[in-house]
């Protein structure tokens, strides 16, 4: 049974009882000293925890073995790659990766190809390589290149490597 009390509005009489009263202060004073309580220990552990950062060692492995016939099959290739035999090409070109369409030969595509050691840039059919080579054809492993100068004559090939078993 509700009981009212000339301090309460008549509003909040049947909504609140007298031993909710007398609990109430007790109960806000917990709930702050609660609060203030696990601020100091939050704050507490965030300085005593401070250290500095270490760094976690990582596992490196060896990277696997790549089949390219395995790849171009998986990858819906309808004929196995021609086999391309490259000429001694300048070693300050390396050939790392070739978008060639396939059914065409050398009339369209990109080379990556990096230059002394230097990040690969795509280069298309046509293209010049430090005003020395010209990219004459892409294939599916390979590019030909021709000296902006001469002919057919001074052409080479660049191949991607080929995977070791």
């Amino acid at each position: 049974m509700p009981v009212t009390s000339p301090s309460l509005p008549a509003r909040l009489s049947p909504f609140v009882s007298a031993p909710s009263v007398r609990w109430l202060p007790l109960v806000v004073a917990l709930v702050v000293w609660l609060l203030a309580g696990f601020s100091v220990a939050y704050w507490a552990l965030r300085w005593v925890g401070q250290s500095p950062a270490t760094p976690v060692p990582v596992a490196v492995s060896a990277p696997g073995q790549v089949d390219p016939q395995a790849v171009a099959k998986a990858l819906g290739a309808q004929a196995a790659v021609s086999a391309v035999a490259p000429t001694v090409a300048p070693t300050r070109y390396v050939l790392t990766g070739v978008v060639a369409p396939a059914g065409q030969s050398g009339g369209s595509g990109v080379a990556l190809i990096a230059i002394e050691g230097q990040r690969p840039s795509p280069y298309r059919v046509g293209a010049v390589l430090d005003g020395r080579w010209r990219v004459h054809a892409v294939e599916r492993r390979s590019v030909v290149l021709q000296p902006v100068s001469g002919g057919a004559a001074g052409a080479t090939t660049l191949a991607l490597p080929t995977a070791q078993p």
